[in-house]
């Protein structure tokens, strides 16, 4: 048994989280629903199955409480789109069709209007990989698919959504490992038209070789993504010579970065990647707190900063065997439909154990569920 990626979304009076879990060699996807009245966990349901560890499940809800899914393949069908029967509800869902054309990755969002964003990995026989945005308005069916991106090689993508319902895109390229290139778009109307974080238009779909991109130089993957309470994106960015992460922040005039780990309190060393990738998942509070997951040699922990990145505190998390496996995590991120007072992380303590995924709500010190 084995679980990857795990994504949540908060909704009142519930909260809830999907996962996939490796079970007799099937990709289940999960989900649950915390209450915040009974604080209790509703049994986990298995909405689906995946194909191989490429089929995560990306989560979200809208303005009345349903939760809208989407998971699936390992770009050779299109996606399962299920939606939940009943408001604040795991327990059923409805399949609501297939889309998108030989999808991967998923990342899905909700606006105000009870519009569906989402970006996905795509690809066709004839073309290379690429990076593509459909939006589904209330009651209506699913745009054509739009090419964002186009790339020879692999990519991964984040999309968010600020509060005044901007869409940010966060994402990576590369040709060969590991000349990663980092990039950014945003849309300011809904998916209509992209463009960089400065608003210069871009001529779509960008390529490895367009001059776009904020992060070229000893470079890795895009680990971890948020943006604040101004709309101001910040992406966390593995550093390829030392395997340590250097958070990238556009202020609204130009972009400006410091590495993380060098910026911790005296005896605290993070772990760097290894051979598996870095995983170091950002988040904001309603105060504009910064957070990032990490792990230590021995604990599971969380950084945060309450002056923008120039310093660090850190809250331990959950123990994890000295050259144990890595502890997969995330963290609750702020949507269109609801900021985050303290942020719930969400971890599963061992590879072989996804029968114990955890959620912890910080409270710096004393609360855990």
């Amino acid at each position: 048994m084995g679980t990857w990626r795990i994504t949540n979304f908060h909704s009142e009076p519930s909260w809830s989280m999907t996962w996939t879990a490796l079970v007799s060699n099937t990709l289940w996807v999960m989900v649950a629903t915390f209450n915040h009245a009974s604080q209790t966990w509703t049994q986990p349901v298995q909405v689906g199955t995946g194909i191989d560890d490429h089929g995560s499940p990306a989560l979200t809800c809208d303005s009345d409480g349903y939760l809208h899914i989407v998971f699936g393949p390992h770009g050779s069908q299109p996606f399962h789109y299920y939606r939940s029967r009943l408001p604040n509800d795991s327990s059923q869902w409805d399949y609501q069709g297939g889309f998108g054309v030989k999808t991967t990755y998923p990342s899905l969002v909700c606006d105000d209007e009870d519009t569906l964003h989402i970006i996905y990995r795509s690809s066709r026989s004839s073309q290379p990989l690429e990076l593509t945005y459909q939006r589904l308005p209330k009651a209506g069916s699913w745009s054509e698919p739009r090419v964002l991106a186009r790339n020879n090689h692999s990519y991964d993508a984040h999309l968010l959504i600020a509060p005044d319902n901007t869409l940010h895109i966060g994402y990576h390229v590369y040709h060969t490992k590991p000349n990663y290139k980092v990039g950014h778009m945003t849309s300011a109307d809904r998916g209509d038209t992209w463009t960089l974080a400065d608003g210069s238009p871009l001529d779509l779909p960008v390529v490895y070789e367009d001059n776009v991109y904020f992060a070229t130089e000893d470079t890795r993957q895009l680990i971890g993504m948020a943006v604040d309470s101004q709309g101001h994106p910040w992406i966390n960015v593995e550093v390829a010579s030392t395997r340590k992460a250097r958070i990238y922040h556009y202020d609204g005039q130009q972009w400006s970065s410091f590495v993380a780990d060098d910026r911790m309190p005296p005896g605290v060393e993070l772990q760097g990647g290894d051979t598996h990738y870095l995983s170091r998942p950002l988040s904001f509070d309603s105060q504009d707190r910064l957070y990032m997951m990490a792990m230590t040699v021995e604990k599971e922990v969380v950084a945060y900063s309450d002056d923008q990145g120039r310093t660090f505190s850190v809250l331990d998390v959950y123990p994890r065997a000295k050259g144990g496996p890595k502890i997969r995590h995330s963290i609750e991120r702020p949507t269109g439909h609801h900021s985050v007072d303290i942020p719930w992380l969400m971890f599963v303590p061992d590879e072989q154990e996804s029968a114990k995924l955890r959620a912890v709500r910080l409270s710096y010190g004393s609360e855990n569920n």
